[in-house]
């Protein structure tokens, strides 16, 4: 069933709760870095765990990956 409006159920509806922020944030306080961090966050919303440290702390990936015991061929579950 669908959720009750203003909850948030799924990744498609904190994509739209972002965007929503984001644009309240571009009309009225031009100046915020919030819009550029939105964006951002955007495009992590659907990568698994390994993608997101890839993209923001590349150098951590290999000590992420040896700490919880990841192999490469596993990665993908991650």
């Amino acid at each position: 069933p669908p959720a009750p409006p203003g909850q948030i159920s799924s990744r498609a509806d904190v994509r739209d709760a972002l965007e929503k922020i984001r644009t309240f944030y571009e009309k009225n306080e031009p100046s915020s870095p919030v819009p550029l961090l939105i964006n951002r966050t955007l495009n992590l919303v659907d990568k698994n765990f390994l993608d997101i440290m890839k993209d923001i702390v590349p150098e951590s990936v290999d000590q992420v990956k040896s700490l919880g015991g990841i192999t490469d061929e596993e990665e993908e579950t991650y």
